[in-house]
């Protein structure tokens, strides 16, 4: 194990963590916003079926 208690190969650890933290990041995101396409779809698909508009 390396100096911090992280493997010796990641030199830096705060450096290493910010690619991680990132692509979580991207991740919520893209799940938001394909949650929410869903949830615009479904109502422009039963909208006129349940007499919303």
């Amino acid at each position: 194990m390396g100096e911090w208690g992280y493997p010796p190969d990641r030199d830096f650890p705060e450096e290493a963590d910010d690619p991680g933290l990132l692509s979580d990041l991207v991740d919520v995101m893209g799940s938001f916003v394909s949650g929410a396409l869903i949830v615009v779809w479904l109502s422009r698909l039963l909208g006129p079926v349940m007499g919303w508009y």
